[in-house]
């Protein structure tokens, strides 16, 4: 059977969509999460080329070439300071040309302050010097080395020489008395209050004739029996410490010669080691060195009194650093 055509239907086109279709609001959606998205995308790279730009600007230090500031470091005049500036010179610069320059300064400084240090140290361990001469020779080497390796010894030093000052022997007017030796006071008498005092004369004394001086016996010395001489038999090596060769001053083919003072306890050990004439040249700080840690190892057999075991002070000995031994 055919089927019937209505004639009066019209094919206008796609059927259209109906109303409250979500597309058109998912597309607007879409773009303003993409435009969100590359706005924020260029906000960060401004901010991120700002930061940057900061950045390269705080880090944009001026770096001074390493030959200026060596040249600066030489031209110091105090060794103190000058020793200081080359250390921190090697220590910022150590690839540089000027590195091992600054390096043999540094050493020859270090010699100069240990060679002067030693001449501090016979002054002022020798018992023939003052207290004044032994404090004009810490006030010279202060001037020169203040702040330096030996500033822990320097105020040792004038602390001992603070405390074995004498007593002042000003007149202690309270008390009419100056102070004496050992903690005692020499007592003076006090004056009278009369410019003038009356001698006693006696009744046959002739008008016009002076006085006579009163005369006291003048007191013996007391005889105090002679002590016998003291047997003393001086320390003596018993065990000897061969002191290390310096590496540095072998390499290089130096020789030196270092005199060390121990002080020796009652047991042989030694109890302090100290350089009185150091050895010359580059290396003296090494040789120094090297002969101190030999001395602390030697062991002695004590200084005896009247066969009693006693300190000794002083002991020197002489180490001799030669290539060919």
């Amino acid at each position: 059977m055919a089927k019937d055509i209505d004639i009066d239907r019209t094919d206008s086109g796609p059927a259209q969509a109906p109303a409250g279709d979500g597309s058109r609001t998912r597309h607007s959606f879409s773009l303003s999460i993409v435009l969100s998205i590359v706005l924020a995308g260029f906000v960060f790279y401004h901010l991120l080329g700002r930061t940057t730009d900061d950045a390269q600007s705080r880090l944009n230090i001026d770096v001074r070439p390493a030959e200026t500031v060596y040249n600066e470091a030489a031209q110091i005049e105090t060794p103190t300071l000058k020793l200081r500036a080359l250390r921190n010179f090697k220590a910022a610069y150590p690839s540089s040309p000027q590195a091992d320059t600054a390096r043999e300064g540094i050493e020859t400084l270090e010699a100069d302050e240990h060679s002067a240090w030693t001449g501090v140290t016979e002054i002022y361990y020798d018992v023939t010097k003052s207290a004044a001469q032994k404090r004009d020779v810490l006030e010279a080497f202060k001037g020169q080395w203040d702040g330096g390796s030996y500033s822990e010894e320097i105020l040792i030093m004038e602390e001992q020489l603070e405390q074995d000052t004498p007593k002042s022997r000003k007149l202690n007017e309270a008390t009419g008395t100056v102070p004496g030796l050992a903690g005692s006071d020499i007592k003076l008498p006090r004056r009278s209050n009369s410019r003038i005092q009356s001698a006693a004369i006696s009744d046959d004394a002739l008008a016009g004739d002076l006085p006579m001086a009163k005369t006291y016996p003048i007191p013996m010395a007391e005889t105090l029996p002679l002590k016998p001489a003291q047997t003393i038999i001086d320390a003596k090596v018993t065990k000897d410490s061969r002191p290390s060769y310096p590496s540095r001053a072998q390499r290089r083919g130096d020789e030196g010669d270092v005199t060390i003072s121990m002080d020796i306890g009652i047991d042989g050990k030694v109890i302090d080691a100290r350089v009185v004439k150091a050895a010359t040249g580059k290396y003296a700080s090494d040789f120094g060195k090297a002969a101190i840690r030999a001395a602390k190892r030697t062991r002695f057999s004590p200084k005896t009194i009247d066969g009693e075991p006693a300190p000794t002070n002083g002991f020197t000995r002489i180490y001799k650093f030669r290539l060919e031994d």
